[in-house]
């Protein structure tokens, strides 16, 4: 008796005409994560050209901009970063965990920046149904501003600790 596979099929009678390749899933998972996390940069590094530090709305929407944009570029990073450990790629693990810190430090620091500029935005809009939507878009930049970087900052964590034990 042979020891059960997860995730690929060893039934002879329903067996495909393609054998499974888990290598080349996590290869093409990986490619596709590069992929999403470079067209994702992009975007928001184009967020702040033109450079305008020190104009406090611009700095304001720059941020919620910043913090809107994530979630594709989480994706495609956690994808890179799950295929190096399935693929158990050493060197790339460390990388992406490299990756992940500073991204989890510069999101904290855009953070600190953002809390600067929230007492002027509520000052600025008087408009009560205006000043609701001010409010949703603070705290919903607010918490990704407080949650994305603690979730790279802990997966990067692990993921040095797991390079650590090879």
């Amino acid at each position: 008796m042979t020891s059960p596979r997860i995730l690929i099929k060893t039934d002879e009678k329903n067996r495909t005409a393609l054998e499974p390749s888990p290598a080349t899933g996590w290869y093409l998972l990986g490619g596709i994560g590069l992929v999403f996390s470079v067209v994702a940069l992009a975007d928001l590094v184009l967020a702040w050209y033109p450079l305008s530090l020190g104009d406090r709305e611009w700095e304001f929407g720059t941020v919620t901009a910043v913090f809107g944009g994530l979630p594709l570029l989480t994706m495609g990073l956690m994808l890179a970063f799950g295929a190096s450990v399935a693929r158990g790629n050493l060197r790339l693990l460390q990388f992406w965990s490299v990756v992940l810190a500073l991204l989890g430090l510069v999101l904290a620091a855009l953070l600190v920046l953002y809390a600067r500029t929230v007492p002027l935005a509520l000052e600025t809009v008087t408009d009560p149904v205006l000043k609701v939507g001010l409010q949703k878009a603070i705290l919903k930049t607010t918490l990704q501003g407080v949650l994305y970087p603690a979730a790279f900052l802990w997966i990067a964590v692990l993921g040095w600790k797991h390079a650590r034990r090879a």
